[in-house]
């Protein structure tokens, strides 16, 4: 078996299309707090969240939670995209997008990755 190792392959881009984002989604059973989590996240202005905020959006009392709740779905998912892969990012959040730090705010922000949003458009366009 091939060793997985962080890299920086998901620094500024993805190699992912939408296509392997939404079979990777619909193989996969997310909870409720997951979806909601999914949701805020695709809903937000630019698709830009700050983990802080959505914890207390959760009325959860650190980003912490959030990490590690949205950390288990991004890993769930990172399985299904990166089995054939020696190379996983850093973290695997960056399965759904890139982080930035907003120096005004002092907080790390994460946009989604297009082609994520556009896996998102028609993973909720078909649960309507």
């Amino acid at each position: 078996m091939a060793t997985r190792k962080s890299n920086t392959i998901f620094e500024q881009s993805v190699p992912f299309t939408a296509d392997d984002y939404l079979a990777a989604l619909q193989q996969i059973e997310m909870d409720d707090t997951e979806l909601t989590l999914l949701t805020h996240h695709y809903y937000a202005p630019e698709h830009t969240v700050c983990f802080t905020e959505m914890a207390q959006q959760m009325g959860w009392s650190s980003y912490r939670v959030v990490n590690a709740r949205y950390g288990k779905l991004a890993s769930r998912v990172a399985d299904k995209l990166c089995a054939g892969m020696t190379e996983w990012p850093s973290t695997r959040l960056r399965i759904f997008g890139q982080f930035s730090f907003n120096p005004e705010d002092k907080y790390w922000h994460q946009t989604l990755w297009p082609e994520f949003v556009k896996a998102l458009d028609r993973l909720f366009a078909d649960e309507d």
